[in-house]
């Protein structure tokens, strides 16, 4: 058994060689996505979902220190997203999936605003809700969940390709077999940049304060359990007597029920069935410690939030996801999936390498990352935690070549593109991933003192006590 899963991988590390085309393709793409849009650092930025439901939004930002949540909206929270993990694993084994949980930004179109998507089928958005009681039509979908349908608006309108069709699947809590499905037809896409732009207006003015909250309307899920709500509790919230705000989006769209995604959909979760664990990231085998004390405790991991950082890592991480896709067209063969079935396992984590021998391209693991770095030297080869990361993600894809997508927005813009290839036994790294698994999937305090170390951060590490305590 390996002592060190990080370390190994590392040590093991072969050639790096800089892919020059691939380099000279990005900053290209990069230069003409800046042409399409400025981005102004001074605007403020918000998220699809703070849009969607203004009000409690609002509440977050005016009353940052309150964070308790409602046992019984966490219950519902909870199995929602364990609904959500599973998934995730789902849809991508639909023909053509192209994004899983996937984070993207408006900017290319002149919006201030980033969201997350849960999938891609060919250029449409897919948006999945787990709801303890699914709408039995159109008409009550609308009334119950008009954030819903709003979203899969904002999400089109934020797209460079603005796709006109896409879909929203409510999944019923109590019953995954339970599925309705909507196709969403955006008859006018000007609209939809119309009523994204307005929205935004709204809520700047709000925070303002040149307008009033009430504007908003009650919380989009107020009026079904205003009793579950902390702002309620806490008599902070003077609004949940005002009617919900109407959907804002039907004088544009065109809603019908659709049932060949569903049924495809209903298969798989027929087959699959709903597996009761967390799906465990490539980052938490590397900080182990970390993953198996915030399970066992309920305590979320602390991390540095750096709005300037998230925004450049969805920027390139976009731009790498077009100049894939164009890579792609020629090559009929869908990328592998691992058999790792606790890990993630993303289609859009292999790249489509064209080379001289092989021009339709081959599929090949891929990481992308944003360095902050203001260091020249570090233009050479990237950071040993991206080395690492990339060498764990080939190590279960048994593999040991991939691509690192590096992008240095505060070295001039710069954009390199390194392949790596690694000497480990894949056999030996792949046993060890498999027994720090079984620890980080039954986490318990006691097999703390069996997992690696963390590779740096302890100084600063919120949970440095009680892993001090465990080597006692």
């Amino acid at each position: 058994m390996l002592n060190n899963l990080y370390n190994h991988v590392l040590q093991n590390q072969g050639p790096i060689k800089e892919n020059y085309t691939y380099s000279m393709k990005l900053k290209k793409d990069v230069l003409d996505s800046f042409q399409i849009s400025t981005i102004d650092p001074e605007k403020k930025h918000f998220t699809v979902t703070e849009l969607c439901d203004p009000l409690t939004s609002y509440l977050k930002r005016k009353y940052p220190s309150i964070t308790s949540i409602h046992p019984e909206r966490k219950k519902i929270m909870d199995i929602g997203n364990l609904i959500h993990k599973n998934i995730e694993s789902w849809i991508e084994k639909i023909d053509n999936t192209a994004l899983v949980e996937f984070y993207f930004d408006g900017l290319l179109k002149g919006f201030n605003v980033s969201g997350k998507f849960d999938a891609k089928i060919g250029d449409s958005f897919i948006e999945f809700k787990s709801k303890v009681e699914i709408p039995k039509d159109i008409k009550e979908a609308i009334i119950k969940y008009p954030q819903d349908f709003e979203q899969v608006v904002m999400y089109a309108a934020m797209d460079p390709i603005s796709p006109k069709i896409n879909y929203l699947i409510f999944v019923s809590q109590n019953d995954p077999l339970k599925i309705k499905s909507f196709k969403i037809t955006i008859r006018d896409i000007k609209e939809a940049e119309k009523f994204l732009d307005e929205r935004i207006n709204l809520y700047k003015e709000v925070l303002g304060g040149d307008k009033e909250p009430s504007e908003f309307g009650s919380c989009r899920y107020c009026p079904n359990n205003p009793e579950y709500c902390t702002y309620y509790q806490l008599n902070k919230c003077k609004w949940f007597t005002l009617n919900k705000k109407k959907c804002g989006v039907l004088e544009f769209i065109q809603i019908d029920e659709e049932e060949i995604i569903k049924n495809k959909l209903k298969e798989i979760i027929k087959k699959e069935g709903i597996r009761n664990t967390d799906f465990i990231s490539i980052n938490n085998l590397i900080w182990q410690k970390k993953y198996l004390i915030s399970k066992s405790t309920g305590k979320e991991m602390e991390f540095e939030s750096n709005e300037i950082k998230k925004r450049n890592q969805r920027f390139i991480e976009m731009i790498v996801f077009k100049l894939n896709k164009d890579q792609s067209k020629t090559n009929n063969i869908e990328p592998p999936l691992h058999n790792f079935v606790d890990i993630f396992k993303y289609k859009s984590r292999f790249f489509n390498l064209k080379t001289v021998e092989d021009p339709e391209g081959c599929w090949i693991p891929f990481i992308v990352f944003a360095s902050p770095t203001i260091y020249p030297k570090f233009l050479d080869r990237p950071s040993d935690y991206k080395i690492v990361e990339l060498g764990l993600l080939l190590a279960i894809n048994n593999l040991r070549e991939g691509l690192i997508f590096q992008y240095y927005p505060n070295l001039k813009n710069a954009c390199k593109v390194f392949k790596i290839k690694y000497n480990f036994s894949i056999q030996k790294v792949q046993k060890k991933i498999k027994n720090i698994l079984e620890y980080l999937k039954k986490p318990e305090l006691g097999n703390l003192i069996k997992l690696d170390d963390c590779p740096f951060g302890c100084e600063k590490c919120q949970f440095k006590e009680i892993c001090k305590n465990s080597k006692k």
